[in-house]
């Protein structure tokens, strides 16, 4: 699947089947995570994974961001959700 499939096709899924993600998976994720930009090319993250289990994170350690991951527990059908009178060119 091409970048704007993705994000044509995507969607929010609030439901989730009780099987793991594979590990493959995951490592695939993750590195995708890794290859974001960073000011500075500091590379500041780290990852903590976690399908329902309770972690610990050091005094210093800030949460930034949750991302669920996980198969739908239902076929989602994709939307055309382009709305052409919410272009506006030069002016509104």
């Amino acid at each position: 699947m091409d970048t704007l499939e993705a994000i044509r096709t995507r969607r929010s899924i609030r439901r989730y089947q009780a099987q793991a993600v594979r590990e493959a998976e995951l490592r695939t994720i993750v590195a995708a995570g890794m290859s974001a930009p960073s000011a500075g090319n500091e590379q500041p993250w780290h990852f903590i994974v976690i399908l329902k289990k309770l972690f610990s994170l050091p005094e210093d350690v800030i949460p930034f961001a949750l991302i669920p991951l996980g198969y739908p527990a239902q076929a989602y059908r994709s939307e055309d959700r382009f709305k052409p009178k919410r272009i506006h060119e030069a002016a509104w």
